[in-house]
């Protein structure tokens, strides 16, 4: 994995916390709306990037992760987090 352990931890911290704010019952109803949405072409992408998003937010992943890494290193990041969550 290309993301530095720093920034892993810091995305990890961030996403448990927003998973854990959030729930699992409406993270389960999310999923369900996105999963209905016919422009979701990968549902659990879709959803770990959410996650990410609401977690850190773009203008941190633009200043700490692109400049050395790219969207595939930063995927195999969330799957893993996501994996450690759930």
């Amino acid at each position: 994995m290309k993301i530095k352990p720093e920034h892993y931890e810091h995305i990890r911290d961030a996403m448990f916390a927003t998973l854990a704010r959030f729930g699992v019952d409406n993270l389960a109803r999310y999923r369900e709306e996105l999963a209905a949405d016919p422009r979701v072409r990968d549902l659990d992408m879709r959803l770990r990037w959410d996650v990410l998003h609401a977690s850190v937010g773009s203008r941190w992943i633009c200043d700490e992760i692109y400049p050395y890494a790219n969207d595939t290193h930063l995927d195999t990041a969330l799957r893993r987090v996501m994996q450690e969550a759930l």
